[in-house]
């Protein structure tokens, strides 16, 4: 059987790759926050959520994981950011009111659920021209273990994002990332990690060294921005004007 990651048992548990993504989404967000409302749609542990908090606006976040919601609320409680609020509950169904948004993130989220209840959600909580900036795995030719692990249900093109959106929304800027060192890394090391079981069977133990080794590849994978044309790149980012 197949086993995958339980999302929540371990919120530290963030690689080179998730400081790169977040690092292109916060880029996009720079570009297309103005202010007012924004959910992170599937939070996890809160990173991208504390990032946003500081740019100023009313934060908003939700994930499925009961476990990530006690722990970004602790979180923002012992780091004093009153600009966040959180709560458990599913995509396909928000518990806010139509347009009370004026930007939704969502980073590597929509592979594991139901997408198309959740692409109806953006669009009907988004206010008119509100700004989605979502992430996701790219080609479902590049299916490995590691999608296995991280309990993904599809991994998408470039075609078929535009079909996800395509009702509610105008995309209006596409890029692929990942091509070709981080490709290079997780064929040669996180495919390796996960196969021995490194990574789904033991708690993350932060320590400065790892902390900078991370920090360091995630500089290094700079370098792929120069391929974000590229098809093989591992993900794609997407940013959309709700209609």
């Amino acid at each position: 059987m197949k086993k995958s990651h339980e999302w929540g048992s371990d919120p530290e548990f963030v690689g080179p790759l998730h400081h790169f993504r977040e690092g292109l989404m916060m880029s996009e967000i720079k570009n297309n926050f103005n202010g007012g409302n924004i959910l992170d749609a599937g939070m996890g542990g809160g990173s991208l959520l504390f990032s946003l908090a500081k740019l100023g606006g009313n934060c908003f976040g939700i994930d499925k994981s009961r476990l990530f919601v006690k722990y970004v609320k602790e979180k923002a409680k012992n780091e004093g950011f009153e600009n966040i609020k959180v709560t458990s509950g599913e995509l396909g169904k928000l518990p806010y009111k139509s347009g009370f948004f004026d930007m939704i993130v969502c980073g590597e989220v929509v592979e594991h659920i139901n997408d198309v209840p959740a692409a109806k959600e953006f669009a009907r909580t988004l206010k008119k021209g509100g700004v989605l900036v979502l992430t996701t795995p790219n080609g479902p030719e590049q299916w490995s273990v590691i999608d296995d692990w991280a309990g993904h249900k599809r991994r998408y093109t470039k075609e078929s994002m535009h079909e996800l959106l395509s009702k509610g929304f105008k995309i209006t800027k596409f890029s692929y990332l990942g091509f070709p060192i981080i490709r290079i890394y997780q064929l040669l090391l996180f495919r390796t990690m996960v196969k021995s079981k490194l990574a789904s069977e033991k708690k993350t133990k932060n320590s400065l060294i790892k902390t900078l080794m991370s920090r360091f590849l995630s500089f290094v994978f700079h370098f792929d921005k120069l391929f974000s044309w590229c098809k093989l790149g591992v993900g794609m980012v997407v940013v959309a004007k709700k209609r």
